[in-house]
C-alpha cells in the first residue's frame, strides 16, 4: 500500500515487473503505464515519464486505472490539470464502480479547484462501498481545505489511520480544535514509528497546522525518501501553502519539476 513501503525498495520492483512485462508483450500499454509512473513518482525523471506515459494514453486499450494512474502521477504533476481530468473521466466510464479510479479522480479535481465536485465523486464512491476508508479520508482533507475542521476530524475518525499521510492530517485536526493533548501523543507516536511514509505524514501535520518552516524540513524527507504520495504536493490545495512559501523554488528544484 502506498506509503507503507519504501519507495527506495519497491521502484526497482515496479521497473523489474512492467519491464518484463514489455518484454514478453513490446505493445502492452499497461506496462508503459508503470514505467511512466515510476519514472515520475520515483525517479523524478519527467521527460521518461512523459514519453512513457504519452505512449500509454495514446492507446485505446488502456485500462481504466492505468489511465488514471498515469493522469494522476504524471499529468497532474506537470501541470496538465485538463488533460488529467480527461483521461480520468475515461477512467470512471471505463470502470465506473473502481474506488481508487474516483478517489484519483477527486485528486484531479481538487487540483483544478472543483472542490464541490471532488466531493460528490468521494460521496458516489462511499455509496458503492460505505467502508471505503479512504473516502472518508478524503472528506476530511476537503473539509480542511475549507476550514470546517470539527467536520474534517469527525470524517477522518470513522476511517483506520494506518496510512501515514491520513494520520498526519488527522493530528493536524485535532491540534486544530484544541485536542491539544492527543494531537501531541500522536504526533510523538508518528515520530517515533518506522512506517516508511511518516515524513509525508509530519509534513502533512506541519502544513496544515501552519509551521512551514518544519513542513518544508519534512517534505524534503519525503522527496528523498520517494515517498509516492509526494507527487500530491504539487498539486493539492492542502499544500497550497507550501507552494506559496519561500520554500518552494528548494523543493520543487528536489523534485526536478520543470521550470523549477
Amino acid at each position: 500500500m502506498v506509503g507503507l513501503s519504501s519507495g527506495r525498495e519497491v521502484a526497482p520492483l515496479v521497473r523489474a515487473a512492467a519491464q518484463k512485462a514489455i518484454d514478453l508483450d513490446p505493445a502492452l500499454p499497461e506496462a508503459h503505464a508503470m514505467l511512466g509512473f515510476a519514472a515520475a513518482v520515483y525517479e523524478y525523471d519527467w521527460n521518461k515519464a512523459g514519453r512513457y506515459c504519452s505512449r500509454a494514453l495514446a492507446d485505446d486499450a488502456l485500462s481504466p486505472w492505468a489511465r488514471s494512474v498515469c493522469a494522476t502521477g504524471f499529468l497532474v504533476a506537470t501541470g496538465r490539470t485538463e488533460k488529467a481530468l480527461e483521461h480520468q473521466q475515461r477512467a470512471v466510464v471505463g470502470d465506473p464502480l473502481h474506488p481508487g479510479i474516483r478517489v484519483s479522480y477527486a485528486t484531479c479535481l481538487m487540483a483544478a479547484g472543483q472542490i464541490d465536485e471532488a466531493e460528490k465523486q468521494i460521496r458516489q464512491t462511499l455509496d458503492f462501498d460505505p467502508n471505503f476508508a479512504m473516502g472518508y479520508n478524503y472528506l476530511a482533507i476537503i473539509y480542511t481545505v475549507r476550514g470546517m475542521y470539527r467536520e474534517a476530524l469527525s470524517y477522518s475518525e470513522k476511517a483506520p489511520s494506518a496510512l501515514p499521510y491520513y494520520w498526519g492530517v488527522r493530528v493536524a485536526l485535532l491540534d486544530l480544535t484544541g485536542q491539544k493533548e492527543r494531537s501531541d501523543n500522536l504526533l510523538a507516536e508518528l515520530s517515533s514509528s518506522q512506517i516508511p511514509g511518516r515524513a509525508v505524514g509530519i509534513a502533512y501535520f506541519y502544513t496544515v497546522t501552519g509551521n512551514l518552516d518544519q513542513a518544508a524540513v519534512w517534505w524534503e524527507k519525503a522527496i528523498e525518501q520517494r515517498v509516492p504520495l509526494v507527487v500530491h504536493l504539487v498539486s493539492s490545495p492542502l499544500t497550497k501553502p507550501i507552494r506559496e512559501s519561500s520554500h518552494w523554488s528548494r523543493l520543487a528544484k528536489l523534485m526536478k519539476l520543470p521550470g523549477a
